[in-house]
């Protein structure tokens, strides 16, 4: 049985119109939603390639990358280190 989706105008008119704004409400954040992610997923993607970048830049091992990484979120530009990734760019 089909789910109904519109309720008899006549019978339940408030209803049609609760339905109605609930589902172009449910639109709107869906559509922000997927903005949202697509904004995320491609600012992640592009840190993705830096870090490849740096990584095959700097000749360094993937635990290097790692501290690397963690510098640059821990560290917020050279103010603080979580450890030295030993590539020689004094992180």
């Amino acid at each position: 049985m089909a789910a109904h989706t519109h309720v008899h105008a006549h019978v339940f008119p408030q209803a049609n119109k609760t339905l109605a704004k609930a589902t172009v409400e449910a639109a709107a954040i869906n559509a922000t939603a997927n903005v949202r992610y697509d904004a995320i997923r491609d600012k992640y993607a592009q840190f993705a390639i830096l870090l490849s970048n740096a990584k095959s830049v700097h000749n360094l091992s993937s635990e290097a990358t790692l501290t690397y990484l963690a510098n640059a979120i821990v560290g917020g530009g050279r103010k603080q280190q979580v450890a030295c990734c030993c590539c020689c760019c004094c992180c």
